[in-house]
């Protein structure tokens, strides 16, 4: 799978980190902790494989 990704600068990801352990320890989400290291970003897309041009 290749992917093409916008990450958030230091401060802001963060911030996001923060949120998302708020979120898990209210119950709400533990989305963001199921994956060692995940990082916040924007997914901008995706594709399974690539035709070579």
């Amino acid at each position: 799978m290749y992917a093409v990704v916008a990450v958030f600068n230091p401060e802001l990801e963060r911030a996001i980190i923060e949120v998302w352990d708020e979120l898990k320890e209210k119950g709400i989400s533990a989305y963001a902790s199921q994956v060692k290291n995940r990082r916040p970003h924007i997914t901008l897309g995706d594709v399974q494989q690539l035709d070579p041009v």
